[in-house]
Formats: C-alpha cells, structure tokens, sequence
C-alpha cells in the first residue's frame, strides 16, 4: 500500500504506538479475514462486494 492508501485509515490515531498498531492491523487484514472476503464468489453470484448496501439502508432508517 502507498501512503496515500493508509493515511485515511489512522488519521484518527494519536500516539506513535497506536500508530504502529493501525498501520499493522491494515497490513495483517488481508490474511487474518481472507475467509470474509468473497468478492470472486459475490461477483460471480451478482451480488454487492461491499457494505455500501448495508450501510445505506442503515442511514435511510437512521440507526444500526
């Protein structure tokens, strides 16, 4: 990832520990949820890949 990939994802991060701990999360997600992440099998199927879906009828109803 360049660093214009992971800024976003610790922007809210204070200390440099947290820093180093948000960084190493992002680059241990691909392996540590691999089994989640089904985008060949959603794209196959037609469904959304993504949580945009979910996360738009969240906010048309206005809560979780």
């Amino acid at each position: 990832m360049n660093d214009g990939q992971t800024r976003p994802a610790i922007v809210g991060v204070t200390t440099h520990r947290d820093r180093e701990e948000a960084v190493d999360a992002c680059v241990r997600h691909p392996e540590t949820d691999k089994g989640r992440m089904c985008y060949c099998l959603c794209r196959k199927r037609e469904l959304p890949g993504g949580s945009g879906v979910v996360e738009s009828g969240c906010k048309r109803i206005g809560y979780r």
